[in-house]
């Protein structure tokens, strides 16, 4: 039986950034925390303990079932002895109980997590309210002490993984004030040993959350990111794309710097173009919208961050009389980005899912227009992009891509598009293709439909019903971002959802590898243009 200790909240600290979730809830990859820790249970009964006032969403419901995960909910006052000990007199194990701090992940083999009667330890340099394992000069476990040893080479800090053989004499450790004379206890009575995990990672307090994350993030392997000591190297085959990428970082105002990660230059090599990056230790606002519980205080003051940025880019216009400042440029732009683009991917997506662009659709019970004649209706009420509309831009500027500095209160961006569809480098674009990007995350939920919180059910070939999962304030946050749209760029709701609608259909073939998730985003598209008819009543 392998029990998750995760009953008490997050630190004010982690708080402050995600909100007031358990720690085993945190972010972490595509999945939270609880879905790389279910993994150390190897078939066994596997429990999570959580805040007796904590609601479970529905969709996390259904991702704790998917990982074979019992939740057991305890008072948060309790203390982490108290806390196992009232799981053991809840749960009644019979066998070994393996114990994992909420706040922790280890990596060992098999093997190694099922010994019986160890204490996980690992050393550190950092300087946190750990316990410490102390041994004698022959490496012989004496005593767990919350006092940090004198040298760092005796650092053995508890890392909270841990295998009890006999339940009972757990329980009756728990009794003594803290868990370090629980663990004294049980040592005494049965006899523990240490054993040192291959890796691991404390997501208890901010900068160890950041830098697990990062550490986890280096042991993985991606098609075009690499991570390394304190950057990141992003190579690609895709020559022209990653070249105009580069050339964006590099040809940036400095006034923007501040909302990028240091650029370390080209790193081409193995046949690919390249380049470096700072490793950004901040949350991505992908993970806050899908994963966090953030206060409506703290969603106001992320827009705003977004919106300033996006005000500096629409303030840097291109030099009177270039080419970008004519009226060549604007209207090859609009061709390029809008039309053309548009009419071939979904040209594209037509051809391999074998979806009819004069197919009627029904979705929520509504039967909406083909998909012809929607796209048609999308394009219709953009006007078409003008040399005033023409200033710098970032080109994918959704919340994947954007990190959140709550400490500066600005704006991080990475991945930028830095060309047109023609192939052509382009610092410069139309602002509201931005726009229509971020709202794309704001308003679309682009971001919960690839991290796996949505469902689409289908009652016949045609007829879906389509739902994404709410967060807090999501409503408010909505109509936060049309206030402040309209207000520092003069947008109205009806263009702005026409923006929004019309990349869930461009983005359509780029998600042909997963079926289910490209009709999520033609059921997006939909209600895109359903949602935008409702704004003209």
């Amino acid at each position: 039986m392998l029990i998750i200790m995760s009953g008490r909240r997050v630190s004010p600290e982690i708080a402050h950034q995600f909100g007031m979730l358990p720690p085993s809830f945190l972010p972490l990859g595509q999945d939270r925390l609880y879905s790389h820790q279910a993994k150390l249970a190897l078939g066994e009964r596997c429990i999570l303990t959580l805040p007796d006032d904590y609601e479970i969403s529905r969709v996390d419901k259904a991702m704790l079932d998917q990982s074979n995960i019992e939740v057991l909910y305890q008072p948060e006052t309790l203390p982490i002895r108290g806390a196992i000990a009232g799981a053991l007199d809840s749960l009644k194990p019979q066998e070994n109980v393996r114990i994992l701090y909420g706040d922790t992940l280890v990596r060992m083999s098999n093997e190694g997590l099922l010994q019986d009667d160890i204490v996980a330890v690992k050393d550190s340099t950092a300087n946190y309210l750990w316990a410490f394992a102390e041994c004698d000069d022959t490496g012989t476990l004496m005593r767990f002490s919350e006092d940090p040893p004198k040298h760092q080479s005796t650092r053995r800090i508890v890392s909270g993984y841990f295998n009890f053989s006999d339940p009972e004499k757990l329980h009756a450790a728990c009794v003594e004030d803290k868990i370090t004379g629980a663990l004294n206890s049980y040592h005494q009575n049965e006899g523990l040993s240490l054993t040192e995990p291959e890796e691991w990672y404390d997501f208890g307090h901010l900068p160890l959350y950041f830098r697990s994350k990062r550490d986890m993030l280096t042991a993985r392997s991606f098609n075009e990111v690499k991570f390394e000591d304190g950057y990141t190297i992003k190579r690609s085959k895709k020559v022209a794309k990653i070249r105009a990428e580069a050339n964006w970082y590099e040809s940036i105002p400095k006034r923007l710097r501040l909302h990028t990660p240091r650029y370390l230059g080209r790193a081409e090599g193995d046949y690919q173009a390249g380049y470096a990056l700072e490793y950004v230790h901040h949350p991505l606002l992908a993970d806050l919208h899908v994963f966090g519980e953030l206060s409506l205080a703290n969603w106001l003051e992320i827009l705003r961050g977004c919106i300033d940025f996006l005000q500096k880019c629409r303030n840097l216009r291109p030099q009177e009389f270039s080419p970008e400042a004519s009226e060549e440029f604007a209207s090859a732009f609009f061709q390029d980005m809008y039309v053309r683009k548009t009419w071939e991917r979904l040209e594209h997506f037509s051809e391999t899912s074998g979806i009819s662009l004069d197919q009627q659709i029904t979705v929520n019970g509504t039967l909406l227009p083909s998909i012809q004649q929607i796209v048609s209706e999308l394009l219709a009420e953009i006007p078409a992009t003008s040399p005033d509309d023409i200033c710098m831009w970032h080109g994918d500027f959704f919340f994947g891509n954007i990190f959140y500095d709550f400490t500066a209160g600005r704006v991080i961006c990475i991945d930028p598009r830095g060309q047109l569809s023609s192939g052509d480098q382009s610092l410069y674009g139309d602002y509201r293709y931005d726009l229509g990007k971020l709202a794309h995350s704001i308003l679309g939920k682009y971001d919960k439909i690839v991290l796996g919180r949505s469902v689409l059910d289908k009652h016949s070939d045609f007829d879906w019903r389509f739902t994404v999962a709410s967060t807090f304030y999501d409503q408010e946050v909505e109509e936060i971002f049309f206030q402040q749209v309209s207000a520092s760029f003069g947008l109205q709701k009806t263009e702005l959802m026409a923006h929004m609608g019309l990349l869930f259909f461009t983005m359509l073939p780029l998600h042909e590898e997963a079926p289910q998730r490209q009709k999520m985003l033609l059921c997006s598209g939909l209600l895109a243009y359903a949602r935008m008819q409702g704004t003209k009543t």
